[in-house]
């Protein structure tokens, strides 16, 4: 399920933790890249978890004009598989993808070079096929740090439950850059990047245990 977590929803939660963190002392467009980068690598925790996180699909209809030029395919942090639908079918069936030292050695398979997606054999060995569908894990959308719109932008590949994680991460980030005055004291950095690392860990290990009884519900029924 994509994530409908907003940015500028986590930026002013995280704001609440000290009266410090104000826009003067930090402001936004920091914030932002900062955020960008790190849901790049929540991300890449979460997949590791579990790769169905995040997958997306791309779909390309047959006969392709030309069939040796492939399939351009949207950018991919990793390849899930390819799927087939028949013509005039309805389900998609899953075929091999192989490399490419591989491709001569199959009739009905795909794979992948220089970020196209291409089918082993020739054209004539797919007539029978209406669609093929790509599925992948994206690379998340950096999240803009100039535009007048980067504050409602949302964080589709990141899940809701990670919000109190985004959240210790932008305080312990404005805690390291420090910021006192007018009557209020400093935050403390060690603490706040404890918080964040220990929102962080109860995220990741929820994920994971939830992942684990979803295999066993699972293996139980099949």
């Amino acid at each position: 399920m994509a994530g409908t977590l907003v940015v500028g929803n986590l930026i002013e939660a995280a704001r609440d933790e000290h009266p410090s963190f104000d826009q003067n002392r930090h402001p936004s467009p920091v914030l932002l890249r900062a955020l960008s980068r790190y849901q790049r690598e929540l991300f890449a925790k979460i997949i590791r978890l579990d790769p169905s996180q995040g997958v997306q699909n791309f779909d390309q209809t047959m006969p392709l004009s030309v069939f040796e030029n492939g399939i351009a395919i949207p950018a991919y942090k990793y390849p899930l598989g390819v799927q087939v639908q028949r013509v005039n079918g309805h389900e998609f069936h899953p075929i091999d993808l192989v490399s490419w030292a591989e491709s001569d050695s199959h009739k009905h398979a795909g794979y992948l070079l220089n970020g196209i997606l291409f089918l082993t054999g020739h054209a004539s060995h797919w007539t029978h096929v209406g669609m093929v569908r790509f599925l992948y894990v994206p690379e998340p959308d950096a999240v803009p740090d100039l535009a007048t719109d980067a504050l409602t932008t949302v964080l589709t590949l990141i899940p809701d439950g990670a919000e109190s994680t985004l959240v210790a991460f932008l305080a312990s980030k404005m805690a390291l850059r420090g910021g006192s005055g007018d009557g209020v004291a400093a935050p403390n950095p060690a603490g706040f990047l404890a918080a964040w690392q220990a929102a962080e860990e109860r995220f990741l290990d929820e994920m994971g245990r939830n992942t684990q009884a979803v295999t066993s519900i699972v293996r139980e029924a099949f």
